[in-house]
């Protein structure tokens, strides 16, 4: 459930704000960047690890927040959120979690940042 609503929350903040201000291509080439990455983290991780479960696929949200954070740092500002804070904790849950989705997800949308996709 708590995956769900974090995924509702990113496309519905995040999501269409990036559609607002740099369209609907750009959007879907961040999105399935992510998802594209969480993937290959997640079948990375799967081999070597048999015990992986992903459940979440929280991986396109985690690339949009870490996008954002550093593309558009004053849009968190408006909510009154620290924005490095916010990809702080989604790496700490990715971590403690062992869920290679997010941390898939994070590293491609601060690559995508870094292309300036």
């Amino acid at each position: 459930m708590v995956p769900l609503l974090i995924n509702s929350f990113a496309l519905g903040s995040l999501g269409v704000m990036h559609c607002r201000t740099a369209g609907l291509n750009s959007f879907i080439r961040i999105f399935g960047i992510g998802c594209a990455a969480a993937s290959l983290a997640v079948a990375i991780d799967a081999r070597s690890n048999p015990n992986q479960v992903q459940a979440g696929s929280l991986g396109a949200s985690s690339a949009l927040l870490a996008y954002h954070v550093f593309r558009n740092p004053t849009y968190f500002a408006l909510v009154r959120v620290q924005p490095l804070a916010l990809a702080a904790t989604a790496l700490a849950y990715g971590i403690y979690n062992e869920d290679a989705a997010v941390v898939g997800g994070l590293t491609a949308g601060y690559a995508a940042f870094l292309l300036a996709l």
